[in-house]
């Protein structure tokens, strides 16, 4: 069964909690990858994950993961002097293009016709009290 995130009788590290802690570290981490890194190097690469004596670092391109894989002994060499722990294995991972955010570009809308408009307004039910002809001539009221 799932365990309620954060309650009152769970550790203070529990949940919601240790996942904000972990996720603040992985954004240190980053930002700590990024300043060892070129400019241009930097803006390709994602994310960092250290866990025991591991690094993954996360990019966009597969281009990207071969840079990163050459800067290889100056991450670590840099990482391992910042953490006071040494790092002995290194991953790159390309993310997939649909889990990386891009802007999404907005859709035209196509204005209604004036045909369009006299067809919402006809009467094609002679009681105009019902829902549907009420919706109707508010839409054609409204374009």
């Amino acid at each position: 069964m799932f365990k309620h995130p954060i309650n009152s009788r769970s550790n203070s590290l529990d949940g919601l909690k240790s996942i904000h802690l972990n996720l603040n570290s992985q954004r240190q981490l980053t930002k700590q990858v990024k300043e060892i890194l070129s400019p241009q190097l930097a803006l390709h690469c994602l994310h960092a994950i250290h866990t025991n004596d591991k690094i993954v670092l996360f990019t966009d391109s597969s281009a990207w993961a071969s840079k990163l894989l050459f800067m290889r002994r100056t991450i670590l060499k840099n990482l391992s002097a910042l953490t006071k722990r040494p790092i002995k294995n290194f991953n790159v991972k390309v993310l997939p293009k649909t889990s990386i955010q891009t802007k999404h570009k907005l859709r035209h809308t196509k204005r209604a016709s004036k045909q369009t408009i006299i067809n919402l307004n006809q009467p094609y039910n002679l009681d105009r009290n019902d829902v549907l002809s009420i919706a109707l001539k508010k839409l054609a009221d409204t374009l």
